[in-house]
């Protein structure tokens, strides 16, 4: 790339970034600036993007100068040093504060009273926040005069995880969306919060001259504020002290850093000055990436118990905070195929919660490849074979022992069954308990035969497996169908099949004919199956109701949908919901009792999403719940 294509880039870079959508990880901008700085260019000196409904900050809001740690082992203390000597200052003494990966703010209080709230913008104008920081900062102060206030509005990590994680990539991206929006979202600003670490006082109206507060954190507490954890006056000889204090704060830090800030007392700040682009009483120190870049190099195959395959990215090995990466999820076929993460594909590692690596963004995604060359060509089992079922990588052998597992599981799920975990289904299993069938065929299932197998011992263990089945939900036809585990037959087609057997007619719109054909024919193996296991539920003295008549407990997990299931890799809602049912979820309107509401943005304001909060329905995204 040529000077201009650099800068354009920037810009580019840097207007997404301010909008909560960045394209480009912290170590590449740093890195794409310091190449335009060593060529001399000028954009780097612009601070912030321009926004629309600008209002004038009172005085500018600059960048900060930044030295970049690569290395714990080997700190920057000559790049530390060299901009210590360049302010010509006697005094020794030096403040640190933790840098928070948030979003910049800066408050106008006039007379006491908040004024306006305005983001960073351009460094010399920002938009108008006033509205959404009312809700979160104090609306009165007791500080005189005309005042600007700053900081950065962000969201407790482990809150971001639980409520916001799912749909947004970081805490960063996501407060700067929602503060980016016209609206207000009242449900969710209360959650951020201001953390203030500076104060201007300034002397005339005219904002011609300001001067920076003393005790400035003391006085921002009695105000009100929350305030970040600091050093103050240190010596500049302590710098390697303070970088280690630093980077332990971080690993408990409530909020994400991503480095620290190290800056002269306030009464040296007007003497030593500022830039056009920073203030230079002060200077970022940045922490080792936790994100790093890397190449997928091949992709390794793991079966579970659904018989599903699930891809591992395997990685050219990179190095994130300390540990050594070289695996990691890609989740379905799906997923490959859609996003081009084959090998070859270039992309963003970066830890989730600091602990779990994840797939952040993709570079260089590779589209040139096939999936039928990237797949295993057999299951483990002998006389296995997989094939692709939309999103998913699965085994076909329906004897397959992980499969008939999985069947069995589902069986066990359907009818909410508890206490039956993954373990002892393995051992159900090798007890000759290999349908939902078995499981209501007294003449197997039965505490003799199943001490007697070896898998298990007389006591309690045992005892709560059989209290367990005999609590199960009350039976149904449209259970009884889902239980049987029929291939491409989930809850949908299960009902609809269901009716066939209560005498009604079925609806089969929009259902895979495949799956609901077999049944069309009383004498085929699927029709039998069914009809002789209610023979086996009436003779052991159980009644069968009617869907209509099935009573939704706690532990039906019923749900609904709004919003697009495509980023998440189905191409309808409807495929959507079919997926859902075969992992046991009800598909079912918005209603009391409903237990998720699935959305592809969880802060949206539609009207189920409105609907589902005055319910008390818990709203989840489409990423997580197919992660359960």
């Amino acid at each position: 790339m040529d000077k201009t294509d650099l800068e354009s880039k920037y810009l580019e870079a840097k207007r997404l970034y301010y909008e909560g959508s960045p394209t480009l990880s912290d170590w590449e901008f740093d890195q794409l600036e310091k190449q335009l700085s060593d060529l001399g260019s000028d954009v780097i000196n612009i601070v912030g993007t321009q926004q629309e409904k600008e209002i004038n900050h009172l005085s500018a809001m600059l960048s900060l100068q930044k030295i970049q740690v690569l290395d714990t082992n080997n700190l920057p203390i000559e790049k530390f040093n060299s901009w210590f000597s360049s302010n010509n200052i006697k005094s020794t003494s030096l403040e640190a504060t933790p840098k928070f990966d948030g979003s910049s703010c800066n408050l106008i209080y006039i007379d006491g009273l908040l004024n306006t709230a305005l983001t960073r913008g351009n460094g010399k104008t920002g938009t108008d926040i006033s509205d959404k920081m009312k809700l979160i900062v104090p609306n009165k102060i007791n500080i005189p005069g005309i005042v600007e206030i700053r900081g950065e509005v962000i969201i407790k990590t482990k809150l971001f995880d639980i409520k916001y994680g799912n749909i947004y990539k970081n805490p960063r991206n996501f407060v700067a969306g929602i503060l980016g929006r016209d609206e207000t979202s009242t449900d969710i600003i209360p959650d951020f919060d201001f953390i203030s670490f500076e104060y201007r006082v300034h002397k005339t109206k005219l904002y011609e001259s300001y001067i920076h507060g003393n005790n400035t954190f003391e006085i921002l507490k009695e105000n009100g504020f929350i305030i970040p954890p600091h050093i103050l006056n240190f010596e500049k000889d302590k710098f390697s002290d303070i970088f280690f204090s630093m980077l332990n704060f971080r690993k408990t830090s409530e909020y994400g850093l991503d480095g620290f800030v190290i800056k002269y007392p306030n009464e040296f700040k007007n003497t030593i000055g500022e830039t056009g682009h920073h203030p230079k009483w002060a200077t970022a120190i940045k922490f080792p990436p936790t994100e790093a870049i890397t190449r997928i190099k091949s992709i390794a195959w793991n079966i579970g118990q659904s018989s599903e395959f699930k891809p591992i990215g395997v990685l050219e090995p990179i190095e994130l905070d300390g540990t050594t990466v070289s695996n990691v999820a890609l989740h379905n076929v799906g997923n490959i195929i859609k996003n081009g993460l084959y090998p070859g594909a270039k992309v963003t590692i970066v830890k989730s919660g600091d602990i779990i690596p994840i797939v952040k963004d993709i570079i260089e995604p590779v589209f040139d490849k096939k999936i039928e060359d990237n797949i295993p060509q057999s299951c483990s089992t002998p006389n296995c074979s997989i094939e692709i079922q939309g999103v998913h990588l699965l085994c076909t052998n329906l004897n397959c022992e992980s499969r008939q597992i999985g069947r069995l599981g589902n069986g066990i799920s359907s009818f909410q069954i508890e206490n039956i975990g993954a373990s002892t289904l393995k051992k159900l299993y090798k007890s000759g308990i290999h349908s939902i069938i078995d499981v209501f065929d007294k003449t197997k299932f039965n505490k003799e035969n199943l001490i007697n197998s070896g898998e298990f011992k007389q006591g309690r263990s045992l005892d709560i497996i059989f209290e367990s089945v005999d609590k199960h939900s009350p039976f149904n036809m449209m259970t009884i169908v889902n239980s049987l585990s029929f291939s491409n037959t989930g809850w949908s087609t299960s009902k609809q099949i269901a009716k066939l057997f209560e005498g009604k007619i079925p609806d089969w719109s929009g259902l895979n004919s495949s799956a609901y054909l077999p049944f069309l024919n009383k004498s085929s193996d699927e029709y039998k199956t069914v009809e002789s296991f209610i023979e086996l539920i009436k003779s052991n003295g159980h009644n069968i109701i009617e869907n209509e008549e099935v009573k939704i407990n706690e532990n039906t997990i019923t749900f609904e949908v709004t919003g697009s299931p495509k980023p998440f890799g189905f191409k309808t809602k409807g495929e959507f919901i079919k997926a859902m049912a075969d992992k046991g979820f009800i598909h079912t309107s918005l209603q009391k009792g409903t237990k998720y509401l699935i959305t592809d943005d969880i802060t949206s304001t539609t009207s189920k999403m409105n609907k589902a909060k005055k319910l008390g329905i818990e709203i989840i995204s489409y990423d997580r719940v197919l992660s359960m």
